[in-house]
C-alpha cells in the first residue's frame, strides 16, 4: 500500500510498486531530507492507518541505514515488523563483477 524508499533505490525498482503511494525518504550529504525521527513517524503513522508498509533501502538496513532505529521505533509501538537484509557493496560488487567471495 505504501513505498518508503530510499536515495540508493534505482527508479527503476520503485516503479515496481504500482498502485503503491510512494514516500522518498532519502538522505543525500548537503541537501534537503527527512530527519530520522520524521522518517519513523511515518512508518509508524502508515502502519497505525492498516496499510502494509515497505520501507525499501539501498544495500543492508543496518549499516548505515538506520534500520536499527527504524526497527526500534516500530517494536516500541507494538507494530509487528520484519527485516529482510540486503547485501553490502562489498559483496554485491564481487557478485556483480563474477568474483566469489
Amino acid at each position: 500500500d505504501a513505498l518508503v524508499y530510499d536515495a540508493l533505490v534505482s527508479p527503476d525498482v520503485v516503479a515496481v510498486a504500482q498502485g503503491a503511494e510512494l514516500f522518498y525518504a532519502g538522505k543525500r550529504g548537503g541537501q534537503p531530507s527527512m530527519k530520522q525521527d520524521d522518517i519513523n513517524a511515518l512508518l509508524v503513522r502508515l502502519a497505525r492507518q492498516g496499510r502494509r508498509v515497505v520501507r525499501l533501502k539501498g544495500g543492508d538496513p543496518y549499516i548505515f541505514g538506520r534500520g536499527g532505529e527504524e526497527a526500534l521505533a516500530l517494536a516500541g509501538e507494538s507494530i509487528p515488523f520484519r527485516v529482510l537484509s540486503g547485501l553490502t557493496s562489498g559483496l554485491s560488487a564481487l557478485a556483480a563483477t563474477g568474483i566469489p567471495a
